[in-house]
């Protein structure tokens, strides 16, 4: 089966009806097929191969990221689907204060055909608002609509429905405004504290070392220039610690030019320091604190945490280096607070079948209710710190019931799933698999199916013109 998450559902045993049972129990899922996997698979499977081959019944609309794939037997694309035309929901967004909020929906025709449709719009539920549009091909519109009051839900419906309704529905949760609780604990930095109250989610409160005491009401601890005697439960973030066996900051090191540790991390995306000069930093190259996130020829000089309870260490004084001078400090300082101490559940809709991080500090469980109504739970061990809810293959609003092990209440939070991509959503059938190569010398199924796709009308033609002929000849002749 050829999903998000391949896997074998029958092996092959000369039974044609196990077969068929198998094939017959299939159902579509939202989530974009996994063609690298399910090949893989099917290369994988017992049994000789002096005749055997490969073949893909698809629409061809597939994850078509990393290499090329080459098996060592032929390779036969077998296409379906009969019209690209499709009017699709491609961006749903909440955004303003309470009183004061906005939706923007965008739709997108994924067709070749301009195409008429009505958005209703509806808040927990009531229909706020409905408007008719035209979409030219290839185009897109934008839908604003102004909510009242203080919903929590928005949902987006295009009526009526095309054939690929998986796409004409969307929802995105309001959300209340958060207040990040955190506390700075230092004898005086500016730059450190200016940089956190640029986020206007956080209430930041600045204490001296010597008045710390560890507090159950913070969801975030920043301690410069200083390590505690016992680390807290919550997150935390060290910033140019003195020597410390227990966290793994060493002698002082020259550290030279700072480079991010790994291509492609989130943290470091559009963060450049490239230019930041440091002067100094704790030997962090023996620390198994974390993983690296900023590396340079003296070893890392940044780490982050991902456990429970989550923590990041940074080798330097912010007064050693020219960091907080650099366009990049504001940015660095909001994805690692922003890391440190995440949303409930995603603000934002995720696709299908991507997988969903729930933090639950300390340990604890999360029911989580999907659209169906159906719940599943989730246990959470102290270190983990969070829940990870796979099964999201259903689109719609979920529900998820936090209960952390040393809360006094619980914690519901909402987040929505929807068919936004617009891979899945141009579902015009592909004329090849581009991205497969059966063995070598073999011939290409794919080419000739869509070769003979593409001329079977003209070939229908030409076969009744002949036909006709034969038939005025054979009646003259009598």
């Amino acid at each position: 089966a050829m999903d998000a998450n391949p896997r074998v559902i029958a092996a092959s045993g000369g039974d044609h009806g196990v077969l068929d049972a198998a094939l017959s129990a299939l159902r579509p899922e939202a989530g974009l097929a996994d063609l690298r996997t399910a090949l893989a698979l099917a290369t994988a499977a017992p049994g000789g191969s002096g005749d055997r081959r490969v073949i893909v019944i698809s629409d061809g609309v597939v994850d078509i990221s990393g290499p090329t794939v080459t098996l060592p037997y032929p390779v036969e694309y077998r296409r379906v689907g009969v019209s690209g035309e499709n009017l699709g929901i491609s961006g749903i967004t909440v955004s303003g204060v309470d009183g004061a909020r906005v939706v923007a929906i965008n739709v997108t025709n994924y067709g070749t055909a301009r195409h008429a449709t009505t958005i209703e719009t509806r808040a927990d539920g009531h229909l706020v608002d409905a408007r008719a549009i035209d979409v030219e091909p290839g185009g897109s519109v934008e839908v604003d609509v102004a909510l009242s009051g203080s919903p929590h839900t928005v949902t987006a419906d295009l009526t009526p429905h095309d054939a690929f309704s998986l796409d004409d529905t969307a929802s995105a949760v309001v959300q209340p405004p958060r207040v990040i609780q955190a506390v700075l604990v230092t004898q005086r930095n500016i730059f450190l504290q200016e940089a956190l109250q640029l986020r206007g989610d956080i209430h930041l409160v600045v204490e001296t070392p010597a008045s710390y005491r560890p507090r159950n009401d913070v969801d975030l601890w920043i301690f410069d220039g200083f390590v505690p005697p016992a680390l807290p439960a919550q997150p935390y973030w060290l910033v140019g610690p003195p020597a410390d066996r227990a966290i793994g900051a060493g002698v002082e090191v020259r550290p030279g030019p700072l480079t991010p540790a790994s291509a492609g991390d989130p943290l470091m995306e559009g963060v450049d320091v490239g230019n930041v000069a440091v002067a100094q930093s704790r030997d962090l190259s023996t620390s198994s604190f974390g993983r690296a996130i900023i590396d340079s020829q003296a070893g890392p000089v940044l780490l982050i945490r991902d456990s429970a309870p989550r923590a990041a260490l940074l080798g330097f004084d912010l007064h050693d280096s020219d960091l907080p001078l650099s366009p990049a400090f504001p940015v660095l300082v909001e994805r690692i607070s922003e890391y440190l101490a995440p949303d409930a559940v995603p603000p934002t809709p995720v696709e299908p079948d991507a997988p969903v991080n729930i933090p639950v500090p300390g340990g604890g469980s999360v029911a989580v209710t999907r659209p169906d109504g159906t719940t599943e739970t989730l246990t959470v061990a102290a270190q983990t710190g969070d829940a990870v809810l796979t099964d999201t293959d259903e689109t719609g609003l979920y529900t998820a019931t936090i209960r952390s092990a040393g809360a006094r209440q619980v914690v519901t939070a909402h987040f929505a799933v929807d068919a936004l991509d617009p891979a899945r959503s141009a579902i015009a059938a592909r004329s090849v698999l581009t991205s497969v190569h059966g063995a070598a010398g073999s011939p290409n199924p794919s080419a000739q199916a869509a070769v003979l796709d593409d001329l079977w009308p003209w070939l229908a033609v030409l076969a009744l013109a002949v036909l006709s002929a034969e038939w005025v000849v054979f009646h003259r002749g009598r």
